[in-house]
Protein backbone atom coordinates (compact mmCIF):
# COMPACT_ATOMS: atom_id res chain seq x y z
CA UNK A 1 0.00 0.00 0.00
CA UNK A 2 1.54 3.12 -1.41
CA UNK A 3 1.71 6.37 1.50
CA UNK A 4 -1.23 8.19 -0.24
CA UNK A 5 -3.78 5.73 -0.30
CA UNK A 6 -3.27 4.86 3.28
CA UNK A 7 -3.48 8.87 3.91
CA UNK A 8 -6.82 8.28 1.76
CA UNK A 9 -8.36 4.97 3.89
CA UNK A 10 -7.34 7.26 6.91
CA UNK A 11 -9.04 10.40 6.06
CA UNK A 12 -12.03 8.35 5.04
CA UNK A 13 -12.00 6.99 8.45
CA UNK A 14 -11.74 10.49 10.05
CA UNK A 15 -14.50 11.92 7.89
CA UNK A 16 -17.08 9.27 8.51
CA UNK A 17 -16.55 9.77 12.50
CA UNK A 18 -17.22 13.95 11.43
CA UNK A 19 -19.88 13.54 9.51
CA UNK A 20 -21.68 11.10 12.18
CA UNK A 21 -20.76 13.09 14.54
CA UNK A 22 -22.03 16.26 12.65
CA UNK A 23 -25.38 15.28 11.50
CA UNK A 24 -26.28 13.80 14.63
CA UNK A 25 -25.78 17.59 15.75
CA UNK A 26 -27.35 18.96 12.86
CA UNK A 27 -30.61 16.77 13.84
CA UNK A 28 -30.42 17.35 17.80
CA UNK A 29 -30.50 21.16 17.23
CA UNK A 30 -33.82 21.11 15.49
CA UNK A 31 -36.48 22.33 17.35
CA UNK A 32 -38.11 19.46 19.29
CA UNK A 33 -41.69 21.02 17.91
CA UNK A 34 -40.47 19.77 14.00
CA UNK A 35 -40.65 16.30 15.09
CA UNK A 36 -43.69 16.11 16.90
CA UNK A 37 -45.53 15.19 13.85
CA UNK A 38 -44.61 12.24 11.24
CA UNK A 39 -43.86 14.32 7.71
CA UNK A 40 -43.68 12.93 4.33
CA UNK A 41 -40.21 11.11 5.66
CA UNK A 42 -41.42 9.50 8.72
CA UNK A 43 -45.17 8.81 8.03
CA UNK A 44 -45.81 4.99 8.29
CA UNK A 45 -45.52 3.34 4.92
CA UNK A 46 -47.80 0.38 3.65
CA UNK A 47 -44.81 -1.76 2.63
CA UNK A 48 -44.31 -1.89 6.43
CA UNK A 49 -47.72 -3.65 7.23
CA UNK A 50 -47.72 -2.52 10.90
CA UNK A 51 -43.66 -3.28 11.89
CA UNK A 52 -44.40 -6.85 10.21
CA UNK A 53 -41.87 -6.26 7.44
CA UNK A 54 -39.25 -5.79 10.49
CA UNK A 55 -40.25 -8.25 12.73
CA UNK A 56 -40.94 -11.58 10.65
CA UNK A 57 -38.38 -10.28 7.07
CA UNK A 58 -36.02 -8.48 8.67
CA UNK A 59 -35.87 -10.49 12.24
CA UNK A 60 -35.00 -7.04 13.83
CA UNK A 61 -35.56 -8.91 17.24
CA UNK A 62 -32.22 -11.00 16.80
CA UNK A 63 -30.04 -7.85 16.28
CA UNK A 64 -31.92 -4.81 17.75
CA UNK A 65 -29.34 -5.43 20.81
CA UNK A 66 -26.53 -4.84 19.05
CA UNK A 67 -27.46 -1.32 18.04
CA UNK A 68 -25.65 1.77 19.77
CA UNK A 69 -27.74 4.32 21.51
CA UNK A 70 -26.67 8.17 20.69
CA UNK A 71 -29.08 9.63 22.15
CA UNK A 72 -27.26 11.28 25.25
CA UNK A 73 -24.21 12.38 23.22
CA UNK A 74 -24.87 15.96 23.17
CA UNK A 75 -26.13 17.91 26.19
CA UNK A 76 -29.82 17.53 26.65
CA UNK A 77 -30.00 14.57 24.28
CA UNK A 78 -33.02 12.10 24.77
CA UNK A 79 -31.46 8.56 26.03
CA UNK A 80 -33.48 5.91 24.35
CA UNK A 81 -31.59 2.89 25.97
CA UNK A 82 -34.44 2.33 28.25
CA UNK A 83 -37.77 3.59 29.61
CA UNK A 84 -37.58 5.91 32.38
CA UNK A 85 -41.44 6.51 32.62
CA UNK A 86 -44.67 4.98 31.19
CA UNK A 87 -46.99 7.59 30.86
CA UNK A 88 -48.19 9.19 27.37
CA UNK A 89 -46.60 12.15 27.95
CA UNK A 90 -42.82 10.56 27.87
CA UNK A 91 -43.80 8.07 25.41
CA UNK A 92 -44.81 10.95 22.89
CA UNK A 93 -41.40 12.70 23.37
CA UNK A 94 -39.94 8.72 22.70
CA UNK A 95 -41.70 8.73 19.47
CA UNK A 96 -40.36 12.33 18.52
CA UNK A 97 -37.26 11.37 19.43
CA UNK A 98 -36.90 8.21 16.86
CA UNK A 99 -37.89 10.90 14.32
CA UNK A 100 -34.80 12.99 15.65
CA UNK A 101 -32.70 10.03 15.40
CA UNK A 102 -33.83 8.78 12.05
CA UNK A 103 -32.90 11.89 10.35
CA UNK A 104 -29.89 11.53 11.66
CA UNK A 105 -29.24 8.53 10.03
CA UNK A 106 -30.74 9.81 7.00
CA UNK A 107 -28.00 13.00 6.58
CA UNK A 108 -25.43 10.64 7.13
CA UNK A 109 -25.99 8.75 4.07
CA UNK A 110 -26.93 11.69 2.29
CA UNK A 111 -23.20 12.75 2.84
CA UNK A 112 -22.20 10.03 0.93
CA UNK A 113 -20.84 12.06 -2.34
CA UNK A 114 -18.19 14.01 0.01
CA UNK A 115 -16.43 11.26 -0.53
CA UNK A 116 -15.76 11.67 -3.96
CA UNK A 117 -13.65 14.88 -3.26
CA UNK A 118 -10.30 12.68 -2.45
CA UNK A 119 -11.26 9.11 -3.92
CA UNK A 120 -11.14 7.61 -6.80
CA UNK A 121 -14.23 6.90 -8.40
CA UNK A 122 -14.69 3.38 -8.35
CA UNK A 123 -14.47 3.88 -4.09
CA UNK A 124 -17.75 5.79 -4.01
CA UNK A 125 -19.86 2.78 -4.17
CA UNK A 126 -17.98 0.89 -1.63
CA UNK A 127 -18.01 3.80 0.58
CA UNK A 128 -22.08 4.05 -0.36
CA UNK A 129 -22.34 0.14 1.02
CA UNK A 130 -20.46 1.09 3.91
CA UNK A 131 -23.37 4.38 4.46
CA UNK A 132 -26.42 1.80 4.20
CA UNK A 133 -24.83 -0.74 6.51
CA UNK A 134 -24.07 1.31 9.29
CA UNK A 135 -27.21 3.82 9.12
CA UNK A 136 -29.12 1.36 7.56
CA UNK A 137 -30.38 -1.01 10.23
CA UNK A 138 -30.69 2.41 12.90
CA UNK A 139 -33.30 4.08 10.74
CA UNK A 140 -35.11 0.30 10.62
CA UNK A 141 -34.94 0.21 14.26
CA UNK A 142 -36.38 3.39 14.58
CA UNK A 143 -39.40 3.62 12.44
CA UNK A 144 -39.99 -0.25 14.23
CA UNK A 145 -39.81 1.84 17.40
CA UNK A 146 -42.55 4.57 16.48
CA UNK A 147 -44.97 2.08 14.55
CA UNK A 148 -45.30 0.20 18.20
CA UNK A 149 -45.25 2.66 20.82
CA UNK A 150 -47.87 4.61 18.29
CA UNK A 151 -50.08 1.68 18.87
CA UNK A 152 -49.42 1.45 22.27
CA UNK A 153 -50.11 5.20 22.91
CA UNK A 154 -53.15 5.01 20.34
CA UNK A 155 -55.12 2.48 22.27
CA UNK A 156 -54.12 4.36 25.42
CA UNK A 157 -55.71 7.49 24.31
CA UNK A 158 -59.01 5.22 23.77
CA UNK A 159 -59.31 4.03 27.44
CA UNK A 160 -60.89 6.55 29.85
CA UNK A 161 -57.95 7.06 31.83
CA UNK A 162 -55.56 7.37 28.94
CA UNK A 163 -52.85 5.57 31.03
CA UNK A 164 -50.89 3.49 29.18
CA UNK A 165 -50.10 1.58 32.18
CA UNK A 166 -53.64 0.24 32.69
CA UNK A 167 -54.88 -0.19 29.53
CA UNK A 168 -51.59 -0.95 27.41
CA UNK A 169 -49.02 -1.70 29.88
CA UNK A 170 -45.25 -1.52 29.21
CA UNK A 171 -44.49 -4.84 29.86
CA UNK A 172 -41.42 -7.04 30.30
CA UNK A 173 -37.92 -6.19 29.99
CA UNK A 174 -36.62 -5.72 26.67
CA UNK A 175 -39.26 -3.09 25.23
CA UNK A 176 -37.97 -0.18 23.34
CA UNK A 177 -34.38 -0.33 21.97
CA UNK A 178 -32.15 2.25 21.93
CA UNK A 179 -31.39 2.17 18.10
CA UNK A 180 -32.20 -1.36 18.59
CA UNK A 181 -36.16 -1.43 18.30
CA UNK A 182 -38.96 -2.39 20.67
CA UNK A 183 -38.82 -5.38 21.58
CA UNK A 184 -40.72 -7.73 23.39
CA UNK A 185 -41.78 -5.50 26.01
CA UNK A 186 -44.24 -2.94 24.77
CA UNK A 187 -47.76 -4.85 25.32
CA UNK A 188 -51.33 -4.04 24.86
CA UNK A 189 -54.55 -5.59 24.91
CA UNK A 190 -55.46 -6.91 21.39
CA UNK A 191 -52.14 -6.72 19.88
CA UNK A 192 -50.10 -9.00 17.76
CA UNK A 193 -46.87 -10.09 18.74
CA UNK A 194 -46.48 -12.57 15.88
CA UNK A 195 -46.55 -9.99 13.10
CA UNK A 196 -44.42 -7.51 14.77
CA UNK A 197 -47.16 -5.35 16.09
CA UNK A 198 -47.69 -5.06 20.36
CA UNK A 199 -47.69 -8.44 21.99
CA UNK A 200 -50.35 -9.88 23.82
CA UNK A 201 -50.38 -10.50 27.08
CA UNK A 202 -52.44 -13.45 29.21
CA UNK A 203 -53.34 -10.77 31.48
CA UNK A 204 -53.14 -6.53 31.30
CA UNK A 205 -49.94 -5.73 33.00
CA UNK A 206 -49.35 -2.38 34.68
CA UNK A 207 -45.62 -1.26 33.89
CA UNK A 208 -43.71 0.03 37.18
CA UNK A 209 -40.16 1.16 37.68
CA UNK A 210 -37.74 1.78 35.11
CA UNK A 211 -37.80 -1.04 32.21
CA UNK A 212 -34.53 -1.96 30.84
CA UNK A 213 -34.02 -2.12 27.18
CA UNK A 214 -31.65 -3.62 24.35
CA UNK A 215 -29.21 -1.50 22.96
Amino acid sequence: MSARRGVVIASDFVAWAALHALTGYVAHRVPLERYERDGWLFRERVIERGGRLYADELQIRRWKHLLPDAGGWFAGGFPKAQLAASDPAYLERFVAETRRAELGHWLAMLSTPVFALWNPWWVLPIQAGYALATNGPCIVAQRYNRIRLRRVLDRSHRTEGGGVGQAGGVGQPGGVGADGGVGEGVRSAGGDGSTGGVGVPPRTRRASGTKRFSR
